[in-house]
């Protein structure tokens, strides 16, 4: 069974903090909300804010194609060789062959519970080769399975929005989630009933990079946080949310972060003083 990980948001942070030229920014039809690469790594896809998947050649540094998903506001994307999921602020997960770039299925997901809304479906996430999850602001985590076109389980173990899952890459029964609720669990995929493992972090976890045998959480307000594939903390800055992180990255040298109010781009090397770039 083939492991659907999802790629690292950006790949080996600058030790310098220098910002990019304007040659190496891509123009889009909208705001950027998520992005990954595909599989091979020679593509990029972007999840739009007016509703379209772009995909963008790495090589060439051009967009190539792109694709209508929905008349809402995408928040997140997921792709494997033959198919691409995204999710949208309106409670909604599409499923699109990658081939034709048509649409295979819409599914009406995440409502809020006292108005029957559609809400923000903040997260979605390829898990193997015959399931998806998606995760809302209706605090709720769902696996579906593709193939059946049916729901396998629901799991209300959160207490807010569900903002982050994807599966583990160093073990194929495992899925990590986070949340605004800011705790990051592990589920096993054998056994949904129950939370494998979590940990309670500083703020709502926005994003969980995997390492080689680490990870590394994006908590908002609460900075980020490094731990085990076992959620076992084991450096943290907490003081680096104070302007809102929403992403983080890492390689074995140095950590990378980007914080929200200030357009900030920060990159410190384990164990020195943090070098920041404001980004224009």
């Amino acid at each position: 069974m083939k492991n659907w990980s999802r790629k690292n948001r950006f790949r080996n942070p600058p030790s310098t903090g220098v910002v990019p030229k304007s040659s190496d920014c891509l123009p889009t039809s909208a705001g950027v909300f998520r992005f990954e690469f595909t599989p091979n790594g020679d593509d990029l896809i972007a999840a739009l804010t007016d509703g379209t998947l772009a995909q963008f050649s790495v090589n060439q540094r051009q967009q190539t194609s792109s694709v209508k998903a929905s008349d809402s506001m995408l928040l997140d994307v997921s792709i494997t060789n033959s198919s691409f999921l995204t999710s949208d602020n309106n409670g909604h997960v599409m499923l699109l062959d990658r081939a034709s770039s048509s649409l295979i299925q819409t599914r009406d997901v995440h409502h809020l519970p006292y108005t029957n809304e559609g809400c923000e479906v903040w997260t979605c996430s390829f898990l193997n080769d015959t399931m998806y999850a998606s995760g809302g602001e209706d605090a709720f985590l769902k696996i579906w399975d593709y193939r059946s076109d049916s729901k396998v389980a629901e799991l209300k173990h959160f207490e807010s929005g569900v903002t982050f899952v994807a599966p583990s890459k160093s073990d194929t029964d495992k899925i990590y989630t986070g949340s605004y609720d800011e705790h990051c669990r592990i589920f096993d995929t054998r056994n949904f009933s129950q939370v494998y493992k979590e940990i309670k972090l500083p703020g709502g976890v926005w994003n969980i990079e995997q390492g080689e045998n680490d990870l590394l959480a994006a908590c908002m307000y609460g900075g980020w946080t490094s731990m085990t594939n076992e959620l076992e903390i084991t450096s943290q800055d907490v003081d680096s949310g104070k302007q809102l992180l929403y992403g983080a990255t890492m390689n074995k040298k140095y950590i990378a972060y980007v914080t929200f109010n200030d357009y900030r781009v920060t990159a410190r090397q384990q164990g020195v003083t943090a070098v920041g770039k404001q980004m224009k």
